[in-house]
């Protein structure tokens, strides 16, 4: 996992494992986020990005289509 990771610029995925591993990493890392509290358990690195799934009362961007972590990802990768 660790060495394909080390291949991309940007992981997108939900609030795992392998999303703190990626932003750990050092990769640009977006996370998506369902009923599992955000400000627990997000990844931690200086590159990661977090997005709610709607109809959840936290204050942050939410994720209510692919369009929004599309644009998310381009903003990180600067395209």
């Amino acid at each position: 996992t660790l060495r394909l990771l080390s291949y991309g610029d940007c992981y997108v995925g939900n609030d795992s494992g392998i999303s703190h591993l990626a932003s750990a990493m050092g990769i640009g890392t977006v996370a998506i986020f369902g009923v599992t509290d955000h400000v627990v358990y997000r990844p931690v690195g200086i590159r990661s990005e977090i997005l709610i799934s709607p109809g959840q009362s936290f204050k942050q961007p939410t994720c209510e289509s692919v369009e929004d972590v599309f644009n998310t990802v381009r903003e990180m990768l600067n395209v």
